[in-house]
């Protein structure tokens, strides 16, 4: 049952529980180029947690950890491990909020307060979700500091990869209470359904799931709820909810006006990736209306680092390989490139220095570039195909070009690798589903 629409104006900020949050900014940071924008902690006067806000676009991410064993913020991330905590929504008026929420159904749990300093005050207050997440409302119209009380800000540089703002935040709830979460965001926020999957729609030949999408009236908050289905093997869903230990978010989704770019440039900082298989991209035209292909991603999947190779044309100056030597050596005994090149090695290693011993089989070393305008100090291409395959064209620069695309960051505990085990061991966050996902999958 759907009641009338609370006055939700969007996302403030996901809050995360990690057991290190010094050391996580560091990673958002360098990883993900989000730039740190305020602290809180003993510094501040906050004796008990600490905190660190980091923004990338419209996006803010607040990182705490807890400073004492019997805190709140230790026990979540005992139980759960690192994780989202608080979906924090904008409102108008907390008050009214408030109340109105806990009279449609809600269980609050904290009651409105009001922060103040020098740069004004805000208010807050927040009620119950699913599992150990909770929801708080935010008015800060009267609040004029870097973001809250209590709050210092601190400069860092970033260097942004493109992430705009959050596009929706999926729920894992147990078997048989997705239709209640449903409820419960109609009946208290006013939400509508927009979309719904059952076990038909998303399902593999081991694992299914069921998935509703509500949303508010300007799309601004979307929330996708799943649940498991029977199928031959355990659920996803029903995976994610025995390491979890209970309901809570799977993932963010993060919105990016160019999503080539910013999937390039994660790669290049170590972010690994999920493989899309080819069955993705094939049926891709039939599930998104207007979507031309070849797709973007499975030209960067089938060889995107050749994108800024060409065939030189006549008279014209030679192009720049921009690759390290594992893939150039991959290009070049695939037999893609023909014609002569330059190498620029500016990821790996020095410019101008010699090739290896592969290498020399294709390209022909010179050291006296001004008798050749087509040779260059590291040498020439042999313009001869390489033996092992046919020559190829390469993929072109101008059809990588994608807007209004969503990639995917999961924030969940899961065995994963060790980010420092210098600071505390395995910060046990996976961040991955940067491609679209798996068929079977949340979309």
């Amino acid at each position: 049952m759907k009641a009338d629409p609370l006055p939700i104006e969007g996302i403030d900020y996901v809050e995360v529980y990690v057991g290190n949050a010094k050391q996580a900014s560091y990673f958002y940071q360098k990883g993900f180029g989000f730039a740190p924008v305020a602290y809180s902690g003993p510094e501040t006067g906050v004796k008990d947690k600490t905190s660190y806000l980091m923004q990338q676009g419209d996006m803010r991410l607040l990182l705490t950890s807890a400073l004492v064993p019997d805190h709140p913020i230790a026990r979540f991330v005992l139980t759960h491990g690192d994780g989202v905590a608080d979906i924090a929504l904008r409102v108008k008026d907390v008050e009214w909020t408030y109340k109105e929420a806990v009279k449609r159904g809600a269980k609050g749990i904290r009651d409105p307060t009001v922060l103040k300093d020098n740069s004004g005050y805000l208010k807050g207050c927040a009620i119950s979700a699913y599992g150990d997440t909770v929801h708080t409302f935010i008015e800060r119209d009267q609040y004029r500091g870097v973001f809250a009380p209590g709050f210092t800000p601190i400069k860092g540089k970033a260097d942004p990869v493109g992430l705009q703002k959050v596009d929706h935040v999926v729920a894992n709830v147990e078997e048989g209470k997705m239709e209640y979460w449903v409820e419960f965001y109609g009946k208290v926020f006013g939400f509508s359904q927009l979309i719904s999957f059952d076990d038909k729609d998303i399902s593999t030949e081991y694992s299914a799931l069921r998935s509703k999408v509500v949303h508010n009236s300007s799309s601004t908050v979307k929330f996708p709820i799943n649940e498991p289905a029977p199928g031959r093997r355990k659920s996803q869903i029903q995976e994610y909810l025995d390491y979890f230990k209970g309901a809570g978010v799977q993932h963010l989704a993060i919105a990016t006006n160019d999503l080539v770019f910013t999937v390039t440039h994660l790669q290049q900082r170590g972010i690994e990736f999920l493989n899309t298989p080819d069955s993705y991209y094939e049926g891709l035209t039939k599930r998104v209306s207007g979507m031309s292909t070849p797709h973007p991603c499975r030209q960067r999947r089938e060889g995107l680092h050749a994108a800024n190779i060409h065939k030189t044309p006549p008279g014209q100056a030679n192009p720049i390989l921009r690759t390290h030597t594992k893939k150039r050596k991959r290009i070049l005994r695939k037999g893609k490139l023909q014609g002569p090149i330059r190498v620029d090695r500016t990821r790996t290693s020095k410019a101008r220095q010699p090739l290896t011993t592969h290498e020399t089989g294709h390209v022909q070393r010179t050291r006296k570039t001004d008798q050749d305008p087509t040779r260059t100090a590291l040498g020439q291409l042999d313009p001869r195909p390489s033996r092992h395959s046919k020559p190829k064209q390469p993929a072109r620069s101008q059809d990588l070009k994608t807007h209004n695309k969503t990639i995917q960051v999961v924030i969940h505990s899961r065995p994963s690798r060790e980010w420092n085990e210098g600071h505390g061991g395995p910060a046990e966050i996976v961040l991955a589903n940067l491609q679209p996902p798996r068929p079977g999958e949340d979309a």
